[in-house]
């Protein structure tokens, strides 16, 4: 018998693979059949493809280049021009699974320069949230000062004022 952690790989595997193929050329991605399409999928596919990377070091799976694939996804959220921070945190957590240093990082070296250009404007857009999207611009603060698109780190600044509203809002220190 495996132990958990292998079974947990397996389906990670599992469930990966059996999904790599609705990526489109573009890094758009296919809905299952009678669902609509969301614009925040690219970044979630790029995050998971991320994390599969980080936790097994594998670039490849069932013959699907995963770094190439993460890159189209996050080229394809990088340019969805209706506002969606999910996505974009999402797509940004992904590419820093691959390396926290745009040198060192395999995925930032496949994006063409217009996308990195996108990227880096993206990513320093904010919108002053009251809620747990908040978060989402912690996600993209880290990242752009992980890959060095910024020389001022603002993460903590944001950390306080995500903790300080929800201190502010709720009794227990939760938020939605």
């Amino acid at each position: 018998m495996q132990n958990f952690a292998e079974q947990c790989m397996d389906l990670a595997r599992s469930i990966l693979g059996n999904n790599l193929q609705v990526i489109n050329e573009d890094g758009s991605i296919s809905p299952a059949e009678g669902e609509k399409v969301r614009i925040d999928e690219p970044g979630h596919v790029a995050l998971a493809i991320g994390e599969y990377f980080r936790a097994t070091g594998e670039t490849e799976l069932e013959g699907h280049d995963l770094t190439d694939l993460a890159a189209r996804s996050i080229t394809h959220q990088a340019f969805i021009t209706e506002n969606n921070d999910n996505g974009l945190a999402c797509a940004a957590l992904g590419l820093l699974s691959f390396g926290a240093a745009k040198e060192r990082n395999d995925v930032w070296e496949r994006l063409l320069d217009p996308t990195r250009k996108q990227l880096d404007q993206r990513l320093l857009a904010r919108s002053d949230y009251e809620n747990h999207f908040q978060a989402f611009n912690i996600a993209k603060s880290v990242c752009r000062f992980s890959l060095g698109l910024s020389k001022k780190d603002e993460t903590g600044k944001l950390i306080d004022s995500f903790v300080e509203r929800i201190e502010k809002h709720s009794s227990g220190g939760f938020c939605d």
